[in-house]
């Protein structure tokens, strides 16, 4: 791994957050590189290259590759995603439609930041509140509003008052209060 250059290690880390199936090419440039062209100018030879190295698994008919499960957990050990890159990632995903992977992804930036900082930690109560707006898209208005008031309870007591992920968090948490009083949550 030390042979890896910069970027080649940030694409296996952003690898490591997808599910270990196979990916198309294109699909994991319009993902990775999404609206950011300086990632682009590199992504595909890059892709290619650790293919060839063997650090990703090809399949050349359908253009596709995937991260072994091995692979990803030693990358995952020497170079730790952090919880806002995989957020990140998250957010991308339900920007192209993809809202099972990106709830998939939130939950893990939430079991990483509880594991981190600890569920009464203000980077964990921001996890809540984003994992609650992508269950509040996916219908579920139960654990949306659950995780969103913890999200509130957690920043106003360990925030001051006025600050704006309290702010940010008491909106989504109100959000959601209305759709439910609404009856959207039918």
């Amino acid at each position: 791994m030390s042979a890896l250059s910069p970027n080649e290690i940030w694409l296996l880390k952003q690898l490591t957050c997808l599910p270990q199936e196979y990916h198309t090419h294109v699909f994991l440039k319009e993902l990775l590189t999404f609206e950011n062209s300086e990632i682009g100018e590199w992504f595909s030879e890059t892709l290619s290259s650790q293919c060839e190295k063997g650090w990703l698994l090809e399949n050349k008919e359908a253009d596709s590759c995937k991260m072994h499960r091995i692979i990803a957990d030693v990358v995952s050990k020497k170079h730790p995603v952090l919880p806002e890159e995989i957020s990140n990632l998250a957010l991308v995903l339900k920007d192209l439609g993809d809202y099972f992977q990106a709830k998939e992804l939130l939950e893990k930036a939430v079991v990483s930041n509880e594991k981190n900082f600890g569920p009464e930690h203000p980077t964990t109560a921001v996890s809540y509140s984003n994992l609650a707006l992508m269950l509040l898209d996916l219908g579920d208005y139960e654990k949306a509003f659950g995780l969103s008031e913890k999200s509130v309870k957690v920043l106003t007591s360990t925030l001051p008052a006025g600050h704006p992920s309290i702010i940010q968090a008491t909106d989504i948490y109100n959000s959601i209060k209305e759709s439910i009083g609404s009856g959207d949550a039918s």
